[in-house]
This record gives structure tokens, sequence and C-alpha cells, in this order.
């Protein structure tokens, strides 16, 4: 596989910047009108930021895949090369929510109590001696209650970091995603070794997987092995998983097979934890197979490649990492200050907007902080790499001084 088609596919870029306008939509929805997130409509797919999150961890499956597929660094390179990339954008979108914590705190408590949301009251609520730091570690190496890997290892949910607690909750995702490229790395390497050893490999992983975020990742890998985002689409069957996709989503709002309910109760010393419930495994299948569906169909990528829709995602992961303290914070306040003037009603609107514009502006500038990271990451690799062939070169200067000493 040719490492350079990823970067290229633009329309998986708009994909995930539609998925990250589906996990802000969720978030405003829940927040500032909570009747109609909580009325059960096909129309939630619009805000479904729960299978969004798993279409962005089936893309970066597929762009990891790609990227590394011919990399010869070793696997613990690769690790802290994906750290350092993560790790700079979590530390920055954490202290950018903490600032905003100290001006808004409480904000959102009031504007809950006004919108009817106990969610936007609830959340946002770090203990007074929360340091960002510690939060931005739990993130990225922890993980938070249902969705952390260390309860693969008999940690209980309640014995780990809190959502309502952090400075930016969506980030319990970058956990997931790092651990998720680390599986992409060893299978790179597994494939690039010995064909039989990466097939093994690969299922003991979807096995060990199958209740998890991290299938998502095994499904990315799959495609991309088999280049199916890049090869000759079709029209006919790839609408189909795309139709069925989402109505495996929309089913969870309504309906839990009975097989996933017992898959998801199971107790295994071998399967990792069934992530949240019954219908957080009926969204992630669904999630796979819209992804796979875009993937192959020409329409899908005809209309996503268009250049607005390729534009938004540049933006997709400052959105995702932005927004939450907007939310909670600058949005509460307006609504707080606006409604004994103007009425709820039209308080909650002007919050929403301005939320949004706030948001797209904000993440018009984090685009610099995650171009800083990918800086970082690079520069590790290359100075990697440029120790490794001066080692090379030093190595044969003294082969070839030993042969010169011994022809002498």
């Amino acid at each position: 596989m040719n490492g350079g088609d990823v970067g290229r596919i633009s329309y998986l870029d708009a994909l995930r910047g539609i998925a990250a306008l589906q996990v802000l939509l969720l978030h405003f929805v829940t927040g500032y009108y909570p009747s109609i997130a909580s009325h059960k409509s096909p129309m939630a797919f619009l805000y479904d930021g729960a299978s969004a999150v798993f279409i962005f961890f089936t893309l970066s499956g597929y762009v990891l895949t790609a990227a590394f597929a011919k990399t010869e660094a070793p696997f613990v390179s690769q690790a802290v090369n994906r750290t350092l990339r993560l790790g700079i954008p979590v530390a920055a979108s954490v202290a950018f929510s903490a600032v905003l914590f100290a001006v808004f705190a409480g904000y959102n408590v009031a504007a809950g109590e006004i919108t009817g949301s106990a969610w936007l009251s609830t959340y946002w609520s770090p203990p007074i001696d929360r340091w960002f730091g510690r939060d931005a570690f739990d993130a990225l190496f922890i993980g938070y209650g249902e969705s952390s890997m260390f309860r693969w290892f008999g940690v209980s949910a309640a014995n780990l970091p809190a959502l309502p607690s952090a400075f930016n909750a969506p980030l319990w995702t970058l956990s997931v995603e790092l651990y998720g490229s680390f599986l992409i790395f060893a299978l790179n390497i597994a494939q690039r070794r010995n064909t039989r050893l990466w097939l093994v490999l690969l299922i003991a992983l979807a096995v060990v997987l199958c209740r998890s975020p991290l299938i998502c990742f095994l499904a990315g890998h799959l495609a991309a092995r088999y280049r199916l985002a890049v090869i000759p689409a079709s029209r006919i069957w790839p609408t189909l998983l795309i139709v069925v996709g989402v109505l495996s989503c929309l089913s969870s709002i309504y309906w839990h097979p009975e097989f996933l309910v017992r898959a998801c109760a199971a107790s295994s010393q071998i399967v990792l934890p069934c992530y949240g419930n019954p219908q957080s495994l009926q969204r992630i299948a669904g999630s796979i197979m819209i992804t796979l569906g875009i993937m192959r169909s020409d329409g899908a990528r005809a209309l996503l490649g268009r250049g607005r829709i390729e534009r938004l995602g540049a933006l997709s992961f400052p959105i995702y990492l932005v927004h939450w303290p907007i939310v909670f914070g600058l949005s509460a306040f307006v609504t707080v200050l606006l409604a004994p003037i103007i009425g709820p009603t039209t308080a909650t609107l002007s919050a929403v907007v301005l939320g949004v514009i706030a948001t797209w502006l904000t993440a018009s500038v984090f685009i610099e902080v995650d171009a800083v990271a990918k800086l970082a990451a690079r520069a590790t690799r290359s100075g990697k790499r440029r120790q490794k062939i001066t080692a090379i070169a030093s190595q044969g200067v003294q082969e070839e001084s030993r042969r010169s000493s011994a022809g002498a």
C-alpha cells in the first residue's frame, strides 16, 4: 500500500468534518434544547455524536494504516511520536478549558435550570483543586469511566476519572485513539514481517475487542489493507451498506437485540468489557458500515469531495478540541445574562448561535496548535532517522578503516 494515498483522500477529511459537526450539535442540543435531545426521532441522527465518534475511530484506523504501512521505525518510536502528536493538542485544549472555567464557572448550572437540562448543570464540574495537567494526563492515558482501557485489568469504572469532573469531557476519546493507534502500529509491523502472523493477531484482537470501540480501528485497518477508499467505487451495494448503517444507529434509540444485551452483560476474562450498553454496540456496528459504505460509494465520494465540504475537514479536530468549554462556559453565560432581558427562548437561541460562531473562530486558531503538534512529531521522526543514518554511516567508516588497516 502506498502511504502517499493518505492525505489526498479529501472526501474522508470531509466525512471527519461532518462527524465533528454532529458532536457539536449533540452537545448544544442536549444542553440548550433537551426536549429535542430526548425526543426519539429519525432526525436524531443529525446530532448523533456518539456514532460520529465511532466514525472517527474507523477513519483513524484507515489513515494510520496507510500512513505507517511502510515505515521501518520500531514500535516504541512510533508510539512516542503518536503520543506527542496527540498530547500537545490535548494539553492545549484542557488548558483552554481551564481558563474558561476560571471565568465562567457555575454559569452552566444556572443555564441548565433555564433550559431544563440537568446534563448542562451536572457536567463541567471539576473539583476546586483539580489541576488541568492531571486532566490532560487522564484524557490521554487513563480514560474515563466506561471508556477506559483499564477496565480490562479489573479496575471498576467507579474508581476511574469521572466525566462530569473533567475540564474537557469529549477528550475521553483520545485515550481510545492513542491505544487504537498502538494496535495499528503493531498490526502494520506484523504484516510486514509475516502475513500469517498478521492474520492470527488480527483475529485474536477482533475477538478480544469485539465489545470495545477499538474494534473500529481494526475495521479501518482492514479497509486500508485492501485500499477500499481509493480503488474504483461502486453504486448500489455501498448505498445499501450506508442505509443499513444509519438504520443500525437509529434503531439503538428504540430497540436492542437480545443477543447484544446478553453479549454486553456476559462476563469474560479474555474479551474487553462492554463499552456502555447494547446501544453503543449497535452504533459501533452502524458507524463502521456507514464509513465503509462511503469509502466504496462513488456518489458519496463525489458529494463529500466538493470544495466547501472538504474544507470542513481541516477544522474537524480543532472543533472537537475547543467546543466543550464554549458550550458550558460562554454560551451558558450568555443564556444567564440575556434571559431576564429578552426571555429564555431568545436568550437560548442567541447563546447557541454565538457559541457556534465562537467555536468556529477558536477552532480556526487551534489549527495552529494542531500544526505545531504535527511538526513536533515529524521533527522527532526526522531526528531519529538522522541518528540511524549517522550510526550506519559511522559503522561503515569504522568497517572501512578496519579493512584498510588489515590490508596494510
